[in-house]
């Protein structure tokens, strides 16, 4: 792992008006075994948001055993579970590796704008997630990726989603978890 700066990659292809009801394509060796999964597609390696995000889901795996709770990354495989050992991610959550971003763009993710990661308001956040021991650690993918979560039946038809207009905006879980319980 290293340092990413804001050199900014090709972008790659991204579907356009992903919303609820649509279905969302996943890897296929990505198998849901509950009735709903979480998927977060996180912003790259080594983010403190997405840190921040992954101590969020590993808290409530215990919690809500009945959802799969699936992370998307891009990045070399293994920087990103050096990264999991490092800001200690051990729970039972399935782990995919996006390099290419494919699934990133088919779930209508793509690049951000500068002021998404480097305005007033996430750089805010940053120093509030400092205070809490979650850093910029050494970095692999790109930093113009958008995260977002989206709340999935087991057929893919999703039924919540978050797509973040600033990087520091992290998901509710729980809201996600009221749409199922209504």
């Amino acid at each position: 792992m290293g340092f990413i700066g804001l050199k900014k990659p090709k972008e790659q292809l991204v579907k356009e008006n992903i919303s609820i009801g649509d279905k969302l394509l996943l890897p296929q060796n990505i198998q849901i075994e509950n009735n709903h999964a979480m998927i977060f597609f996180i912003r790259h390696i080594g983010c403190p948001f997405a840190e921040a995000t992954l101590k969020m889901i590993n808290e409530r795996v215990t919690l809500n055993p009945t959802i799969d709770y699936i992370i998307i990354s891009h990045g070399n495989h293994d920087s990103y579970f050096s990264w999991l050992k490092i800001i200690n991610i051990d729970k039972d959550i399935k782990h995919f590796i996006d390099s290419d971003r494919i699934f990133y763009g088919n779930a209508g993710l793509g690049f951000s704008s500068i002021s998404h990661f480097l305005s007033f308001k996430p750089i805010t956040g940053v120093l509030k997630l400092l205070l809490k021991g979650i850093k910029n650690r050494s970095a692999e993918g790109t930093r113009w990726q958008k995260a977002g979560t989206f709340l999935i039946k087991k057929d893919g038809t999703i039924l919540w989603n978050h797509i973040p207009q600033y990087a520091d905006e992290l998901p509710s879980i729980d809201r996600a978890l009221k749409v199922i319980e209504n």
